[in-house]
């Protein structure tokens, strides 16, 4: 799975920060009150309508800081420091536990971080391969 959003950190109180650009476009202003529920292995959270509330409801603070729940954290295998997706889908924040995967094949199993890009064993090895017998077809016609 690659990354859909950009990537935050849970700090050490299980707060995570929902940038300014997604609050105003989710019309989450002053101190809002937001839902927050569990949707399989996805965090979603929404501007709490009392009535039609789904989870949690949670004060976002002024620096745009939510709590997620221990319980939450708990089920997903989040813990302080680590890294999670938060990405925009229809009016909600989701928020999922980062899971790199390549950039070319999607795989997220023994990848490699280039200049901030991920990329696995296999895609690696294909590429050295292609540049090495460029190399030699250049050699060749020298």
């Amino acid at each position: 799975m690659m990354i859909k959003g950009i990537v935050r950190r849970v700090d050490g109180l299980g707060r995570i920060v929902i940038p300014v650009e997604t609050r105003r476009m989710l019309g989450l202003k002053e101190d809002p009150y937001v839902d927050m529920y569990l949707d399989g292995q996805i965090i979603r959270i929404k501007l709490a309508v009392l009535v039609e509330t789904k989870g949690i409801v949670r004060r976002l603070d002024n620096l745009g800081r939510v709590t997620v729940p221990r319980e939450y954290r708990k089920l997903l295998h989040v813990a302080e420091g680590d890294e999670v997706d938060m990405y925009l889908e229809g009016n909600e924040v989701c928020i999922q536990k980062a899971v790199y995967g390549c950039g070319w094949c999607g795989s997220s199993k023994e990848l490699y971080e280039v200049n901030g890009h991920h990329i696995c064993k296999a895609c690696a090895y294909d590429v050295v391969d292609t540049v090495v017998r460029e190399k030699e077809k250049e050699s060749g016609r020298l």
